[in-house]
């Protein structure tokens, strides 16, 4: 598919939200000045799933919430505080890994940089495991539709980690490759990101309408995952 300068995404749900969502998330990322963002993105999707959550009616969050919350501050909700703190992790777990692949690395170096990586796992899968435990009770299932084949929580650590390729890819030096061909791994890593986040999408009105419903699995943590 030929790249248009946003992620071509189906119509119907909250796509043009999304759409507006990584558009904004694109401009501040290239205009930060310290800790200031210049061009302030509005909270309104935020500001809704904040009033639900007060008013007791948790629902599922759109991909263009949850993509929101990779790079904002966390909203009182159990799936975006969650997802804030998975796109926290993933960078500092890609730039180890990126030490650990360095040939030329000193060996004391690569194994702080690997127990780092080992680190960010940990912290990652006890953020997966609350994004589950939260939908095991929260979701209302019903067995009549299909299984689908991934948590919640594993979905949602699967678009941080689209979002911080994507992020990291937009904002690094070109280096050795040249311009163009950056461009093209950075609108690769944003079309990828929009097509995972349409098939959240896609799952939350299914588990909505009862066509699918979510595994009871949960990430093993602690010493019992060993």
């Amino acid at each position: 598919m030929l790249w248009s300068g946003k992620c071509s995404l189906r119509a119907g749900g909250d796509r043009p939200a999304l759409e507006a969502t990584l558009s904004a998330d694109h401009n501040t990322t290239r205009h930060k000045q310290g800790t200031q963002e210049v061009g302030d993105v509005s909270t309104t999707i935020s500001d809704k799933v904040v009033a639900a959550a007060s008013s007791g009616d948790i629902a599922l969050p759109r991909a263009a919430v949850v993509v929101r919350a990779f790079s904002s501050a966390p909203v009182e909700h159990p799936v975006l505080t969650a997802a804030t703190g998975l796109a926290a992790q993933h960078p500092l777990r890609t730039q180890a890994h990126h030490v650990t692949c360095d040939p030329h690395a000193d060996d004391h170096v690569v194994a702080a940089a690997a127990r780092q990586v080992n680190a960010a796992d940990a912290a990652c899968a006890v953020l997966i495991d609350r994004i589950d435990v939260w939908a095991a009770t929260a979701v209302s299932a019903s067995r009549a539709g299909l299984l689908h084949t991934e948590t919640l929580g594993q979905l949602v650590d699967r678009l941080a980690v689209l979002w911080t390729r994507w992020t990291l890819l937009d904002t690094a030096d070109t280096g050795a490759v040249t311009k163009p061909a950056r461009a093209a791994q950075v609108r690769l890593a944003w079309y990828q990101l929009g097509e995972l986040a349409t098939a959240y999408d896609d799952l939350v009105t299914d588990v909505q309408t009862h066509r699918r419903w979510l595994p009871l699995y949960q990430t093993p943590t602690g010493p019992q995952a060993a």
